[in-house]
């Protein structure tokens, strides 16, 4: 008998260990005492030595050989072995098929990455094989046994799936010192059957992090690899600064009250706006609105710290913190303490900012509803804003601005005296230039002379507040950019009862770059590139704060989302996302904790990575679907783990087929008819602009296109796209204040008609109209049925809203559904109408915008008929 043996006896649990086995094929085999019969595990298993010399080792460039090695059972000490990976595949990457292909000569010895013109990218690497009998309830085990890595992330994905990820991992560097292991590390990843196939499979291993020169094997990261060719950080401080310099950028914040002085950036001292004066206004700074409750006053307060220390200096990073502590006796002031980060990296083209605010027990009642950091650049060089790809203009100055004409409120003006004579006659508002937190990652400022950008990059939305579609302030005139964290001023944080809170706003990365060209695109390109590497490495593993916690210190959570409407279809590009336990819906105002979301496939799959620890509820959202979901039950996330939903189930709200419906269930009213602005109120930018809504002045619009009557919608008639204005706003007209007395250019409640026919109505049956609205600023929305005048509502909202979507160019804000019960009593064979009234007047800017009203029937219940009469109204006041 040939071959070799090794055995060894479990113990009372089972488990087992054979070590000391020598590489090869074998079968496992095993009988167990008291039992009849052998055991043969079904598969061949392959015993590979703990390092990579069975795999493929190249030989060397010719020009660069070590005479020792030629030959040589160690011939892995050559040099630049990991070039040679690129020789052999110099376009597309290593595919390996099980059963065909041969590990010795087609498993290349690294997993390095490809030089394509000096640039290294990362690569991925395929292994196929065929499945047969696949159980797909079953679960099925990978073991990646990795014999070495330096700063690399191995992620695995199953047939185009991804599915795993070490993180980063290992500093052994072995390639760059011609060694064939270093530290073994093995892990053992579940596979649902479900994501297998019968027949031909793939697996995929993609090494992410982008390395080149001498450390390409598991090697660094871009940044590390940009710092090994550049000068270390510097931290130098004074009494009155602290100034950390990377020979890229060269920060200097007050000592020790944490405001940023200056910004240099290559050959540009500062590229903040220096005739701001220093100590006395503010260049770069952070700031929040909050007030007392119990007081009837609101405070800006930016922050300004009272100490300061240094959290790390190293030659690659210097992390500073500046602090403030309340006591009782500082009555005054907001009642946080206060921590503000600043961390420069070495080979980093900018700096990272975060805050830490703690609210400690048995401190006073506090409400904030502002958190941003704010920076003012130079306006002698900054004049070109960009906020996305159809988002961007020459932008007018604080002199531009100045002796400007006033309109409604003080943030809009009319351009009359403007240097630049393309601006005179336009309409500017910083509230024109809000952006969706999801859309919102990256806006900032080009100069042409010198031609820089300064960008403001937000990898992450978990510590905003309100949702992905939260609008939020970007860029603005006079050189402004803004980096908000928080801006729910009706709602934002409320702490009551001395609760304890505390809360981390960040990181942001705030960026700078230059180009030869001067081609704004070409510059733009590059930060949008930026934006796009901060979000991948997010959660960030630098910051030093343990408030912050790093990727092996997140969870994730997996499942596919339904929807039972009648029929159960797939939650098509869903939102899915993790917020603090509420009822459903409760997100748009959560404002204390974090929130993580995520959009679904087209087959409703989901996965959401970068959890914090926590207890949370899962909420969710289907556009073109009415209503919120809720996942039933609280999941817990803890650090390393991903939870598994499985398939679960959306039931949105319905009593029976729809009868009729206005508007789409897409939480917005940007469906329904938006005006042109009046002639002499535009912002070109938004001529001809899919975001037109963004136009000054279309609430006023509404009194031109209906100056005697109101809106009139005749179901089957009307088409909602041009007959239904998108805002319910009130009317400027003039009204009755006594028998002979009338008064001019006031705002008058409106009440808007819906017309329908309805057949076969049954008396005893109830119907019911549901309204759901994209926004309502301090408004009532009324409803009557065939009955008007003389006669209270049949319903009323109350008093709703503060979210000014419509003094703020939005097109939308908080999501409300409202169900109304109608009685079959109250409706009439035939011609139908239902009356909606706003009926808080007076001033423009109360008001509702609607996103849909659908109406259906349940023909199934005889004695019931109901009516999901669906209004997508957007109240926008």
């Amino acid at each position: 008998m040939s071959g070799y043996q090794f055995w060894r006896r479990t113990d009372k649990n089972g488990y087992y260990s054979i070590s000391g086995v020598r590489s090869g094929t074998y079968n496992l085999y095993a009988w167990v005492p008291g039992v009849i019969g052998d055991y043969k595990h079904p598969y061949d298993i392959t015993i590979l030595p703990g390092k990579l010399v069975a795999f493929y080792v190249p030989d060397p460039n010719p020009n660069l050989v070590n005479k020792l090695f030629v030959n040589h059972a160690e011939k892995y000490r050559q040099y630049g072995l990991w070039s040679r990976y690129t020789d052999l595949y110099p376009r597309n990457d290593l595919v390996y098929t099980f059963g065909v292909s041969d590990y010795r000569k087609h498993w290349f010895f690294p997993h390095v990455n490809r030089n394509a013109n000096g640039q290294y990218l990362p690569t991925t690497w395929k292994i196929a094989f065929n499945a047969k009998n696949v159980m797909s309830r079953g679960t099925y085990t990978l073991q990646l046994a990795l014999a070495s890595a330096s700063y690399a992330e191995v992620q695995v994905g199953v047939n185009d799936r991804p599915h795993f990820t070490t993180g980063k991992i290992g500093k052994e560097n072995v390639i760059a010192r011609h060694e064939i292991h270093g530290l073994y590390r093995l892990f053992s990843l579940k596979i649902w059957g479900s994501l297998l196939v019968e027949g031909t499979n793939t697996i995929y291993l993609w090494q992410l992090r982008v390395c080149r020169d001498t450390m390409e094997k598991k090697g660094v990261d871009e940044d590390q690899l940009r710092a090994a060719s550049t000068p270390p950080v510097k931290l130098h401080v004074t009494d009155q600064h602290v100034e950390i310099d990377n020979s890229i950028v060269k920060i200097t914040l007050s000592n020790p009250g944490g405001m940023i002085t200056c910004l240099g950036y290559e050959n540009i001292t500062n590229v903040l706006e220096y005739r701001l004066e220093e100590g006395r206004m503010r260049r770069g700074y952070y700031d929040i609105m909050w007030r007392r409750p119990d007081r009837n006053e609101s405070n800006l307060d930016t922050l300004d710290c009272t100490s300061f220390r240094v959290v790390a200096a190293t030659d690659d990073q210097v992390e500073v913190s500046f602090t403030k502590t309340w006591h009782h006796f500082l009555d005054g002031e907001v009642p946080l303490d206060i921590d503000k980060r600043y961390i420069v990296l070495r080979g980093s083209s900018g700096f990272y900012s975060y805050a830490i605010l703690k609210h400690r027990a048995g401190w006073p009642d506090l409400n904030i509803g502002e958190a941003r950091i704010v920076f003012k650049l130079r306006q002698d060089m900054f004049h070109y804003m960009v906020i996305s790809d159809d988002k961007q203009r020459v932008m007018p100055t604080s002199m531009d601005r100045k002796g400007c004409h006033n309109l409604d409120y003080r943030e809009a003006v009319l351009l009359t005296n403007s240097s630049n004579p393309l601006l005179r006659g336009e309409v500017d508002d910083k509230y024109q230039y809000s952006c969706e937190n999801k859309d919102n990652h990256v806006h900032g400022w080009i100069s042409s002379n010198p031609h820089i950008g300064f960008w403001v990059i937000t990898p992450s939305d978990e510590f905003r507040a309100g949702g992905p579609i939260k609008q939020d302030l970007t860029s603005h005139a006079t050189s402004t950019s803004l980096a908000v964290c928080l801006f729910q001023l009706n709602f934002g944080v409320r702490l009551r009862n001395g609760e304890r809170w505390k809360k981390v706003f960040g990181p942001v990365f705030m960026y700078l770059n230059s180009d030869s060209t001067n081609n704004p695109n070409a510059i733009w390109a590059d930060a949008k590139r930026q934006a796009a590497q901060e979000t991948k490495k997010w959660p960030y593993d630098f910051p030093l704060s343990p408030d912050f916690p790093h990727s092996n210190q997140r969870g994730a959570i997996i499942g596919r989302l339904f929807v039972n409407d009648g029929a159960i279809t797939l939650a098509n590009l869903a939102y899915l996302g993790l917020a603090q336990p509420g009822e459903a819906g409760s997100w748009q105002e959560n404002t204390k904790g974090y929130q993580f979301w995520t959009r679904s496939d087209e087959r409703g799959k989901f996965i959401i990575k970068g959890v914090r620890a926590g207890t949370y509820n899962l909420y969710a959202w289907v556009p073109g679907v009415i209503g919120d979901y809720k996942h039933h039950a609280n999941i817990t996330i803890r650090p390393g783990s991903q939870v598994v939903m499985g398939d679960i189930m959306y039931d949105p709200p319905r009593n029976g087929p729809t009868l009729w419906e206005i508007g789409i269930p897409d939480r917005s009213a940007a469906e329904f008819y938006v005006p042109n602005p009046t002639p002499h109120l535009v912002n070109r930018l938004y001529v001809n602009h899919t975001e037109k809504y963004r136009q000054y002045g279309l609430w006023n619009r509404y009194t031109d296109l209906y100056p005697l009557h109101d809106l009139i919608y005749t179901v089957g008639v009307s088409d909602y796209r041009r007959d239904w204005f998108f805002a319910h706003v009130n009317s400027l007209r003039e009204i009755s204040i006594a028998i002979s007395r009338r008064v001019k250019g006031s705002y008058v409640a409106t009440a808007w008609q819906v017309v329908f026919n309805a057949r076969h109505v049954q008396m005893r049956g109830i119907y019911t109209l549901r309204v759901a609205l994209a926004s309502a600023n301090f408004a009532e929305i009324q409803v009557w049925v065939n009955k008007h005048k003389g006669v209270g509502p049949h319903f009323s909202t109350g008093i709703i809203g503060g979210d000014n979507a419509i003094a703020r160019h939005g097109i939308h804000g908080l999501y409300r559904l409202y169900s109304v019960k109608i009685s079959g009593s109250q409706l009439l064979e035939g011609r139908n109408t239902i009356y909606f009234r706003q009926a808080r007047g007076y001033l423009p800017f109360l008001g509702a915008m609607v996103v849909n009203f659908p109406s259906t029937t349940c023909s199934h219940a005889p004695s019931r008929f109901t009516i999901d009469c669906v209004l997508a109204m957007g109240v926008i006041v």
